[in-house]
């Protein structure tokens, strides 16, 4: 079984979201040994197909610029695979105007306790 081109076809076909490592080693790419995993990713990275976000995240590079913001919330959260919480909840549902600068996402696609990404604080 060739490793990369299966992780390559992966990524062209799921253009424009983001790529967790350690949920997509556990839940997807189970069969690929983690450190032959992340090889792979950097040779991806180095082609320009992906892009590093964070640690253990990339963008897959595709038609749209990326944006960070879009990216979290669809990946993260669409689909019933998390939610705000705190005060970004709270403006949504208009109970408050206050922002804060730490937005918190409770959501169940990623594969440890938690994670931050920028702004976002998984859990």
């Amino acid at each position: 079984m060739d490793y990369t081109k299966t992780v390559r076809a992966f990524c062209l076909k799921n253009q424009d979201q983001l790529f967790d490592v350690s949920y997509m080693a556990t839940n997807y790419f189970a069969v690929i040994p983690r450190k032959t995993l992340l090889k792979i990713l950097s040779r991806l990275t180095d082609e320009g197909l992906l892009l590093p976000v964070s640690k253990g995240v990339f963008y897959i590079q595709g038609d749209r610029p990326f944006d960070l913001d879009r990216a979290v919330e669809e990946y993260y959260i669409n689909g019933e695979h998390g939610m705000f919480v705190g005060y970004k909840m709270y403006n949504d549902l208009e109970v408050s105007d206050y922002t804060n600068d730490i937005v918190e996402i409770y959501t169940n696609r990623i594969g440890a306790a938690h994670k931050s990404i920028g702004k976002y604080h998984l859990t």
